[in-house]
């Protein structure tokens, strides 16, 4: 059999030829896996995002039906909107984390009735003191304190919304939840979506005995009570209307 040598600049060539044809292929994959034609969402059903961006040609929300982000980052592109009653499009994100902002282009919507909820959530309360060794004796009264509790977690910040729509009356069919916190309830937050409570602090560690008596059954009073964490900052909601040759098709 007769070997054939290939120059190095022509094995180096088809090389990055291949590699090219290969990162083409997985980029291809990538878009595919996002590309997603037609999602039903039943009755009282879930439909789990991925962060990033989904593009879906129909879908179609029955009542009572939840999307939602777990607080990430999502882009959300969708040609055709069915809502067939009351729905969900829920941040859920983990406690105490900040929720990313969610970003919706639609075109056609039948219906009405998705509600958006994209608040940050409250913080984790702070850890309790522990007490004070309380086999010693304080000088006086005001040395035989606890311990202070720890303070508590800052709130997450809230994630902004914005929708974008061929149709100015399409913005109707949505209802950006402010001045609501994560939980669903009213919060004032100046008319925007809200950033999350801090969470409390812990509690204060209990005393010790006071000198002379050194009674272990009169102990100093507990320490203060750790600071509350700071809440989380508020976000916009904004929204606009474009050119239907916008939307990307799936």
């Amino acid at each position: 059999m007769k070997m054939v040598r290939v120059p190095y600049a022509c094995r180096l060539g088809l090389g990055l030829a291949l590699l090219a044809l290969s990162t083409a292929a997985a980029a291809a994959e990538a878009d595919k896996a996002k590309a997603i034609e037609d999602i039903t969402v039943p009755q009282g059903s879930t439909l789990i995002l991925n962060p990033g961006l989904t593009l879906i040609g129909q879908l179609q929300l029955g009542p009572g039906a939840q999307i939602i982000t777990r607080g990430a980052s999502v882009q959300l592109q969708i040609q055709v909107l069915i809502i067939e009653d009351t729905a969900e499009l829920i941040a859920n994100t983990p406690a105490g984390l900040n929720t990313d902002p969610i970003e919706l282009t639609v075109g056609a919507v039948a219906g009405s009735g998705l509600s958006i909820l994209n608040a940050g959530t409250p913080g984790l309360p702070g850890p309790n003191a522990s007490p004070r060794d309380q086999s010693t004796c304080a000088a006086d009264a005001a040395a035989s304190a606890g311990n202070p509790g720890g303070p508590g977690q800052n709130g997450g910040d809230a994630g902004s919304v914005s929708i974008s729509t061929i149709s100015q009356s399409n913005l109707a069919a949505f209802q950006v939840l402010t001045d609501t916190n994560a939980a669903g309830q009213p919060q004032d937050c100046g008319g925007h979506i809200c950033g999350g409570f801090g969470g409390p602090g812990g509690a204060g560690g209990s005393g010790v005995p006071v000198q002379p008596a050194c009674d272990s059954n009169a102990l100093g009073p507990n320490g203060p009570q750790g600071a509350a964490g700071a809440t989380g900052r508020n976000a916009q909601f904004k929204s606009q209307v474009m050119l239907s040759g916008s939307i990307a098709k799936p």
